[in-house]
């Protein structure tokens, strides 16, 4: 079964779509839906996975989200890194990552983030 495919994380409400998974370089791209006042702002996402002595089922996965602003918008820039569950069908991937945050105004944040993004 391939990585691409739909992915939510209950702890942060947000969504990962994999449109693009390639198992011979380990390129994966897709979107990233980021909650933000009551809607969602989507982050183009690129990222690496590597699979265990490069078969078998479980995976290395990294992948990184970016959002910049506009007037009405701040500047998002995800980071995540994790591992896939152990068996092939990629239910589950175990992930923690960081978020930086700067709005118009020049109000900033970074913060941890965690959970597990659920193959839907």
């Amino acid at each position: 079964m391939s990585l691409v495919g739909t992915y939510v994380n209950p702890s942060t409400g947000e969504t990962l779509q994999i449109k693009e998974a390639n198992d011979s370089n380990g390129q994966l791209s897709g979107t990233l839906s980021i909650p933000f006042n009551g809607s969602a702002l989507n982050a183009a996402v690129t990222g690496h996975y590597h699979f265990v002595n490069s078969s078998g089922s479980q995976t290395s996965i990294t992948f990184m989200g970016m959002v910049d602003n506009s007037s009405s918008t701040p500047t998002i820039y995800e980071g995540w890194a994790g591992v896939t569950d152990r068996n092939s069908n990629y239910a589950q991937l175990n992930m923690l990552g960081s978020k930086s945050s700067v709005d118009a105004s020049g109000k900033s944040s970074v913060c941890t983030l965690g959970g597990p993004f659920v193959r839907q």
